[in-house]
């Protein structure tokens, strides 16, 4: 299956670092790239730049464009590779000398494209009908970092065959059942969006709460060109979505052109980005859909009580009455993230952690209600959500007084749940944590980041969407000449996108 995408480019903004006293140098230490110096020069990026003679170095050289810090080279020569934007940008580096006394170098200079030519396109290849996808095709997990093996459906199953499809043909759309009764046309010119809507609804509201992994249902996308102008949204448990494969001539071509109701409407200065805090209705803003919009949206429709019309204290503005553009904020992710779930105690003999790193068991808050815990479901999933501290960012070098250490749970997992303690507070987890849980943002003894502190946080999902997400498009690949137009109304510029995308939990 192919598709072309027609949406819009981001370009990261850079976070300013403040607190830096520059150092002018007559000479000795300066920044060069290729033995050049860097200061009034103009280099095609990405390129790599090396502080020369330094002098000596206590521990480490640290690197800033823009203000904004990239990294640390530890190691002679003390080099970093810079990609950016063009225009004009400005390098910064320091460091401790054997003294102790820091100091600084900087450079301005000019970014341009690379100018190597470009790679021609090239047509699509034929469908991989080989990929192994098995636990014995994946790497025993390294030391000092998170385990991946388990990543991909199933946690390392190969992709579901003929012989996990329910026997139920109701379950079962083919092209010919999308075309009688959804309206899915290929070649037809019409808008084919709300019928592939329409037969996913169907599939979640008949054949997912029976479904299984061995009794899997099926949509089977025509071959020929398909129009949509509205981002689906596919949130049926134990389904898959295919296409006729990635040949130009017999396969399937999704052509999306989103609609006002799908385009962001709410850009950034110079329309370089959507702008999420811009993007809002009541409390919601756009950074609640992050990561953005797109063809394929997979996750749960459910929204929180509080944001309903209905809701003791409702908001003026909330879901019920959001217009269509906005609706999308509410939806899924904002119930499983920010609203649902327990905050944590320390474990016994701790004050700092609820959980840590190679256990299975996470202690709740005891004041967690009994709603709350009902929420907790043997065989259920939960998200366990480790607060950031700064203890957590010394981790990555990030500086204590860097400016974009913010309060995010930037450790997440996903577990299923073994058992649960009503009396105690305390669920027990299918597989170990694979990092500490601190209780909150404070609780390892860092200090507070923008004056508040932030709890760590136990989510039962509300809906199996997050398995499903995981296990959605194993095959996915963009066309690396992918472009989104930087305005809602331009979609002119096109991409290509071939998958065999498989929506299950």
């Amino acid at each position: 299956m192919r598709a072309r995408w027609r949406s819009a480019i981001v370009v990261a903004g850079l976070v300013g670092l403040s607190g830096l006293m520059p150092v002018a140098w007559a000479e000795g230490p300066s920044l060069v790239v290729n033995g050049e110096p860097l200061q009034d020069s103009t280099v095609a990026a990405p390129f790599t730049v090396e502080l020369a003679d330094p002098g000596g170095v206590e521990d480490g050289v640290k690197f800033l464009l823009d203000n904004a810090y990239l990294g640390e080279d530890k190691t002679a020569p003390y080099q970093w590779t810079v990609t950016t934007e063009p225009g004009d940008h400005e390098i910064k580096v320091r460091w401790n000398d054997l003294a102790g006394d820091r100091q600084t170098a900087e450079a301005t200079f000019t970014a341009t494209s690379d100018t190597s030519p470009p790679v021609p396109d090239e047509p699509p290849g034929p469908a991989l009908t080989d990929l192994d996808l098995s636990t014995a095709n994946r790497r025993t997990p390294a030391d000092g970092l998170y385990d991946w093996s388990k990543a991909g459906y199933r946690e390392g199953a190969g992709l579901p065959t003929e012989a996990e499809l329910t026997s139920d043909t109701n379950c079962l759309l083919t092209p010919e059942t999308l075309e009688s009764t959804y309206n899915v046309i290929p070649d037809d010119e019409d808008n084919d969006g709300a019928g592939i809507q329409q037969a996913i609804d169907h599939v979640r509201e008949n054949c997912s709460p029976a479904a299984r992994y061995t009794k899997l249902s099926r949509i089977e996308l025509p071959a020929g060109r398909l129009l949509v102008d509205a981002q689906i949204k596919v949130d049926a448990d134990y389904m898959i979505l295919t296409g006729a494969g990635s040949d130009p001539e017999t396969g399937t071509e999704i052509v999306f052109t989103p609609n006002a109701d799908t385009r962001y409407d709410a850009l950034t200065e110079g329309d370089a980005d959507w702008d999420e805090d811009g993007m809002t209705w009541g409390d919601a803003k756009g950074g609640w859909i992050w990561p953005g919009r797109g063809l394929f949206h997979v996750a749960s429709r459910e929204v929180a009580a509080k944001y309903r019309a209905d809701a003791p204290e409702p908001d003026p503005e909330n879901y019920d009455n959001a217009p269509a553009n906005r609706r999308d904020l509410f939806e899924g992710t904002v119930n499983a993230h920010w609203i649902s779930g327990a905050t944590l105690r320390a474990m016994p003999g701790e004050t700092a952690y609820a959980g840590k790193t190679g256990q299975t068991k996470v202690y709740l808050n005891s004041e967690t209600t009994d709603a709350i815990m009902d929420g907790f479901k043997v065989g259920g999933y939960v998200n366990i959500r480790a607060a950031n501290s700064v203890k957590f960012y010394g981790e990555m070098s990030v500086p204590a007084d860097h400016s974009s250490l913010k309060n995010l749970h930037m450790r997440q997992q996903i577990f299923g749940i073994t058992e649960v303690d009503t009396t105690n507070k305390v669920i027990t987890l299918d597989k170990p944590l694979e990092f500490d849980v601190p209780v909150d943002s404070t609780s390892d003894g860092s200090a507070v980041i923008d004056e508040r502190v932030y709890t760590s946080k136990a989510a039962p999902l509300v809906t199996r969407w997050w398995a499903s997400a995981s296990r959605t498009c194993t095959s996915l690949r963009r066309h690396p000449k992918a472009r989104r137009p930087r305005t809602p109304s331009r979609t002119t510029a096109t991409s290509t996108l071939r998958a065999r995308c498989t929506a299950s939990s």
